[in-house]
């Protein structure tokens, strides 16, 4: 858990690493009659994990299934200990697994290092959550090495003895690793980036990548997503106007500008945008920090306190936060941490990413922001890759319309199912449909 430098997480170091795993069935999971889900463990750097495997109950193609790797998104803490891999056949992740088994794919779900429980036996590696699962946003490079390792892993389904797994009429299912694409969400969308930038140009990784989708991906870096992400969740001035009202935008009504405005959408659950409304109770609790000052403060000083705890070659940094002529929040950091968390994800490394990738978002998602999006696709078409960005207006962070019409106007349409068979599509001929 301890590191001697941030440089070990990096893009260039992680591509220098060596991966591998074996999977092996541990459950039959009774889910769909049409087809056929276990739970499978993997060993990911010395740490016992979980996966979950689905594949269609029908005619193996000659050329096997062609496969999907699925990066999950951000759970709590208390949620990673049972997490039920999407078997609930409600979330998200149990529609997008369901669409592609239909579609004659298999799929493997990876369970990160303290995701899942099988057997009464929680998968090892909680401990690395309980370090890096907070405001240094780092998490993911770990979740992206367990990643790594299971998709290097790919090949050992074909040694696995099936016949004691599946019904006496089954027949033994066989793997296309030719066409391996990545999907992932949310946190697992910069899990997936970071995936994207070490197995691609160049790469002496040996599981080819045929293609990958993006949706609502937290793909930005880690300063990024400290300064977006925090303020957002927990003080108002992040998103209303100068005057202390929403307009949509930093500007009030009589032109009051507010210098720290982020993005002008909270996440729906909010409720409403009118502080002075009788529905706004418990949000003033929830945002009750005072400033985005305040609030990026706070969490850089959760990042900085991890760090010079966990990391060996950084003793005492800290950052130095101020309000600049306009009012606006700064935050300066010493060299030893703004050189390297560039290198950290692979937002910065458009150039290595080779896989065409599709990017799915909403025009509403903080978690998401546009911008980030159109810019990395610009960079990976620059670099003579393949991104295309599919905005889905008025959608929530899971691409879904919003119960609240203020967020999701009645022209909107739900974004998933078109994004899904998008990816469907891409996924089948690495190239981009509508």
């Amino acid at each position: 858990m301890c590191l001697d430098s941030l440089d070990e997480l990096s893009i260039e170091s992680m591509r220098q690493r060596s991966y591998d795993s074996v999977l092996k069935p541990l459950k039959k999971i009774d889910y769909r009659r049409t087809q056929h889900t276990y739970m499978m463990a993997y060993n990911s750097d010395g740490q016992a994990l979980y996966s979950r495997l689905d594949f269609p109950a029908s005619t193996v193609p000659a050329s096997g299934f062609p496969l999907v790797v699925l990066a999950p998104g951000w759970i709590s803490r208390k949620q990673a200990v049972d997490w039920d891999f999407g078997l609930d056949g409600k979330s998200t992740y149990s529609l997008v697994v369901d669409s592609f088994v239909e579609a004659g794919y298999a799929v493997v779900t990876v369970g990160y290092r303290g995701r899942g429980t099988i057997h009464g036996t929680p998968a090892q590696g909680m401990a690395y959550r309980d370090v890096w699962g907070n405001g240094s946003y780092v998490s993911p490079l770990f979740y992206a090495i367990d990643t790594l390792n299971l998709l290097a892993g790919l090949d050992s389904l074909a040694k696995i003895h099936w016949k004691q797994w599946l019904p006496t009429t089954g027949a033994k299912p066989k793997f296309d690793l030719n066409k391996v694409s990545l999907w992932g969400h949310s946190q697992g969308g910069d899990v997936g980036l970071t995936v994207l930038a070490v197995v691609g140009k160049n790469a002496t990784f040996g599981q080819y990548v045929f293609a990958a989708s993006i949706w609502s991906g937290n793909i930005a870096d880690r300063f990024t997503q400290v300064e977006t992400f925090e303020a957002m969740a927990t003080t108002t001035e992040a998103f209303m106007s100068g005057d202390g009202t929403w307009t949509g935008s930093a500007t009030g009504r009589n032109g009051e500008l507010n210098p720290d405005f982020v993005f002008p959408w909270p996440a729906d659950w909010i409720g409403t945008l009118d502080t002075e409304s009788e529905d706004w109770t418990w949000q003033a609790e929830q945002w009750s920090t005072t400033s985005v000052f305040e609030a990026r403060k706070r969490k850089y000083r959760e990042m900085y306190n991890t760090f010079n705890q966990y990391v060996a070659n950084l003793g005492d940094a800290d950052f130095h936060i101020f309000r600049n002529d306009r009012d606006k929040t700064v935050v300066e950091h010493p060299a030893s941490i703004a050189q390297v968390i560039p290198k950290l994800g692979g937002f910065h490394y458009a150039n290595y990413i080779t896989a065409p990738l599709s990017l799915h978002i909403s025009d509403r998602d903080y978690y998401s922001l546009p911008v980030w999006n159109q810019d990395l696709a610009k960079r990976v078409n620059q670099a003579g890759g393949k991104a295309r960005v599919y905005l889905y207006p008025g959608n929530t962070h899971s691409l879904k319309l919003s119960t609240y019409d203020w967020f999701s106007p009645e022209n909107a349409e739900p974004g998933a199912p078109l994004a899904t068979a998008r990816d469907i599509q891409l996924f089948s001929s690495a190239s981009f449909g509508d």
